[in-house]
């Protein structure tokens, strides 16, 4: 029988491996730029909202440096959405029902892989997952007090991330439907939508100030773009983020779905198809869409969990798929079982660096390099801005300048993490009166093309050059 006791088994299974895996791996490039963001806290961001923010602040409380308490954090985050999961479908159907999405939540590749890191979307996940549940009471027990509770839900995923916006189309549909209009002239759900702004001013205040700045940037990134690649990636990404069964379930039986909870057919296929239309004008990541995913699990448990030999079934196949990823990325991946000495090794580079005066900036030319820099040396590192840098405008160049760039004067030195190549090395003589290599200095990361980068100590600067 697939019952609490196997969610129990699983959840502990689980959650052992996290605490294992996460240990393997150094910081990665999204969460190290995140991590960063404590130290410049602000009422909101170029990027994002600032909640990730303020949470890596409250967990930095407990050391600041070290990556394990962030990803514990980041697990008890996982435990506590797997909870609101299991609390939805028991409020919306039965306990066995919650239970059984509980363990499809906890089998999916992306929550066991991706979510080892905390970002941005671990936060936005727990809030629209906590939102779904009260809207679950209000749909069951129609009490008016928990849009008070969905608004504050709501506003604090929109602290997280703006996609929370999108949980405004599903709900305006269930609103619309013909059972659930009389809300339109109750106080609460509007009070609850209040309740939402007055928690995410914070972002409005932060960007009336920089001139509506976070909102110009995302709707720069739009445009028109391959849409058949585009569609075939975010497929076969929903393919292996949330496996086949899943994804395939939701989409062949949303028929009988909408049949018995209209509320979770919106919530699950809404979403998704507004993120499908997104694939005309943008590549849209895995991560992007997993809102999707929540009423999508509660809505495949619905349909599996009172056929007991097909609800078994499911799980096995998640069981078997999980673990096919996890080896595949673990025992395939020559980045990182075969590479501890070398990730351990940047624990030392803060010592590396204390014979390096801190007037000398590091540069590198990439994001997520520099906040990885910035996490291991324990020094402020910043991406190049002018003959050095890579990319125009490359994600988080905005951040970074605001933060400030330093005002290199004649002589000054330099470390400059760069490729290793010979026009880096031509680049870096034409500026730098010595150019010399410097091994101590070596950052090792997954990320294949930062993990190349060389650590160049640079002498003399030659003149008033922007870097």
């Amino acid at each position: 029988m697939v019952g609490m006791k196997a969610l129990l088994v699983i959840v502990a299974t689980v959650s052992g491996f996290k605490l294992w895996a996460a240990t393997l791996f150094p910081i990665t490039c999204d969460e190290a730029y995140y991590w960063l963001w404590q130290q410049h806290l602000a009422l909101s961001y170029v990027d994002h909202p600032p909640l990730i923010a303020w949470f890596n602040k409250f967990v930095g409380l407990f050391g600041e440096y070290d990556l394990f308490h962030y990803r514990l954090a980041g697990l008890i985050v996982a435990l506590i959405a797997t909870y609101f999961i299991y609390a939805t479908g028991k409020t919306l159907f039965d306990r066995k029902i919650g239970t059984l999405a509980a363990i499809f939540f906890q089998l999916v590749p992306h929550y066991i892989i991706v979510w080892l890191t905390v970002t941005i979307d671990n936060l936005l996940a727990l809030w629209w997952i906590i939102a779904l549940y009260c809207l679950a009471r209000i749909s069951k027990m129609g009490r008016g007090r928990d849009w008070l509770w969905l608004g504050l839900a709501f506003g604090l995923g929109l602290l997280s991330k703006y996609t929370m916006a999108f949980f405004l189309l599903p709900l305006l549909c269930w609103l619309l439907l013909p059972e659930n209009r009389p809300w339109f002239r109750r106080a609460e759900p509007w009070l609850g939508l209040g309740l939402s702004v007055i928690v995410f001013l914070p972002v409005l205040i932060w960007n009336y100030q920089h001139h509506w700045l976070s909102f110009t940037f995302h709707t720069s990134r739009l445009g028109r773009t391959d849409f058949v690649n585009n569609f075939l990636s975010l497929l076969a990404d929903q393919l292996v983020h949330f496996t086949p069964f899943l994804l395939l379930g939701l989409l062949i039986y949303s028929r009988p779905l909408w049949q018995k909870s209209r509320l979770l057919w919106l919530f699950a296929l809404v979403p998704l198809a507004v993120f499908t239309g997104f694939t005309a004008l943008i590549r849209v990541w895995a991560h992007w869409v997993i809102v999707y995913q929540f009423a999508a699990l509660i809505g495949v448990a619905l349909l599996a969990a009172h056929r007991e030999q097909v609800a078994r079934r499911m799980v096995i196949s998640l069981v078997v798929f999980a673990l096919l990823a996890v080896t595949l990325i673990l025992a395939g991946s020559a980045t990182i079982l075969p590479r501890q000495d070398a990730y351990r090794q940047n624990y030392k580079l803060a010592a590396a660096f204390a014979s390096v005066p801190l007037t000398t900036p590091i540069i590198t030319p990439f994001l997520g390099s520099s906040s990885q820099l910035t996490f291991y040396a324990r020094r402020q590192t910043y991406m190049a801005d002018g003959v050095l840098k890579l990319e125009e405008n490359g994600f988080g160049k905005r951040q970074y300048m605001m933060w400030g760039y330093p005002d290199l004067k004649p002589g000054d030195d330099v470390i400059y993490y760069g490729p290793d190549d010979q026009p880096t090395r031509v680049l870096l003589q034409k500026y730098f009166r010595r150019v010399e290599v410097a091994p101590r200095l070596k950052l090792a990361v997954i990320e294949s093309y930062l993990d190349v980068l060389v650590p160049y100590d640079c002498r003399g600067l030659k003149g008033a050059v922007r870097l």
